[in-house]
């Protein structure tokens, strides 16, 4: 596994919180529809309320840095290419330039004869 795909297994598991957050902030939310009548059940609704908003809005964030985390995979993948590329280009140079020497050196021993 390269380091891109590391990244992309990190971001799956990032979605995964993802989806949980928003399944508890459904189920918080779920809970108001219960019938609960006075003083208490108006205050313990609204912090149902805040929490529900809380788990959502960390789920949009949780889901940002699974993108940010795709994303910069793609970006280490593209980059990892570009080196690869960058290596063979270097490894074709001196293998001419190996090839080159090597007639040279071959050339000016058979003019010495």
């Amino acid at each position: 596994m390269d380091d891109a795909d590391q990244i992309r297994g990190a971001a799956a598991r990032v979605a995964g919180v993802a989806r949980d957050l928003r399944s508890y902030a459904r189920r918080t939310s779920s809970a108001q529809g219960v019938d609960w009548r006075g003083d208490a059940a108006a205050q313990y609704r609204k912090r149902l309320s805040d929490n529900g908003s809380r788990l959502y809005a960390l789920a949009r964030d949780t889901d940002s840095l699974a993108a940010a985390l795709r994303a910069y995979a793609r970006t280490v993948e593209r980059r990892q290419r570009a080196a690869g590329s960058a290596a063979g280009g270097i490894a074709d140079a001196v293998v001419g330039a190996a090839g080159s020497i090597g007639r040279t050196v071959i050339n000016a021993a058979e003019e010495l004869r």
